[in-house]
């Protein structure tokens, strides 16, 4: 038997339990076994299979090489920030399920456990030989992993009271270790190695999104404007148009710009271009004989894998 349960403090608490009674989908599924045949006339817990769900549902199913009657209830005893020296015992949270017992959960509040009752919280037998606990992370402190130890107990009321025995702690020694799982969206992790975690990655649509990788991107032009609005030959040109990332609606910051143009019935015209301020911007040198011409072109840019282009046309001054 475990240790933990020859502890004169947790049989104290469970036998003021029992008084008050007596008075008044999933995303991680991770399974753990422990021996059988060492539990004596008590429980035999023999596999336990924890899960969680994107909501932080955690659900711990007990199983055990026969029902647990009624005298009889299995235990759990949650180490949340996995140190040993806090808690009691180094323990959190504890509860417990059984027949004649019901359904407890208990908080360390410092100097004790005492009985709290948290809205997500509940057990019962889902089947001849498990027992099913039931409660969301949010009641054990939003936490993303924790170390947990089963104990089958029994508990007999006598002359003296009541009297709490351990017969089979799983495992025997130390605990077990549960990491929960999320989607790459909700689980405070960069996944994707970008420096952005969760919703403030662009790949992130919702929390319930398995990929935190960026979609592919979107950029969008808009109208062209020429500057001055009527050039003169001889001088520079320059055509530019806003920026937009579709995705965050915010400039870009960066990309490659091509420029084409063509005086109409003429030649074609070098241009050089780049985005700044947001605009993607084009420059060209007009020839000195380029009067009341028209100019007619197209500006493109190219952002990551992304390309958009918008076309343009002005006249020069006569």
């Amino acid at each position: 038997m475990n240790t933990r349960f020859r502890r004169l403090g947790f049989a104290a608490a469970l036998a003021v339990a029992v008084s008050a009674i007596a008075a008044g989908g999933a995303l991680a599924d991770q399974s753990y076994t422990d021996a059988g045949g060492d539990a004596g006339p008590g429980t035999d817990v023999t596999a336990i299979t924890v899960r969680n769900d994107q909501a932080g549902g955690i659900t711990i199913q007990v199983g055990s090489a026969s029902p647990v009657v009624a005298n009889h209830a299995i235990a759990i005893f949650l180490n949340t920030d996995r140190n040993a020296a806090t808690g009691g015992q180094g323990d959190e949270y504890w509860m417990y399920s059984g027949p004649l017992v019901g359904s407890r959960f208990f908080t360390w509040v410092g100097s004790g456990f005492a009985r709290t009752s948290p809205a997500s919280f509940s057990a019962a037998a889902v089947g001849p030989n498990v027992t099913e606990f039931r409660l969301n992370r949010a009641d054990i402190g939003n936490v993303t992993s924790f170390d947990f130890f089963v104990l089958s107990i029994s508990i007999d009321e006598g002359s003296a009271g009541f009297e709490v025995k351990g017969w089979d702690g799983a495992p025997e020694i130390g605990y077990f270790s549960y990491e929960l799982a999320f989607p790459q969206c909700s689980n405070a992790k960069d996944d994707d190695g970008d420096g952005k975690i969760d919703s403030a990655d662009l790949g992130c649509s919702s929390a319930t999104d398995e990929d935190e990788s960026d979609d592919p991107v979107n950029i969008r032009l808009g109208k062209a404007k020429t500057t001055p609005a009527v050039p003169k030959a001889g001088r520079i040109a320059v055509v530019s148009a806003a920026t937009t990332r579709v995705e965050t609606g915010q400039p870009l910051d960066g990309g490659t710009v091509k420029c084409t143009a063509k005086i109409v019935g003429g030649k074609a015209l070098k241009g050089t271009g780049a985005v700044v301020a947001g605009r993607a911007q084009c420059k060209f040198k007009l020839p000195a004989d380029a009067k009341k011409k028209t100019v007619r072109g197209q500006i493109a840019v190219t952002y990551e894998t992304a390309t958009a282009k918008t076309p343009f046309t002005f006249k020069t001054a006569a």
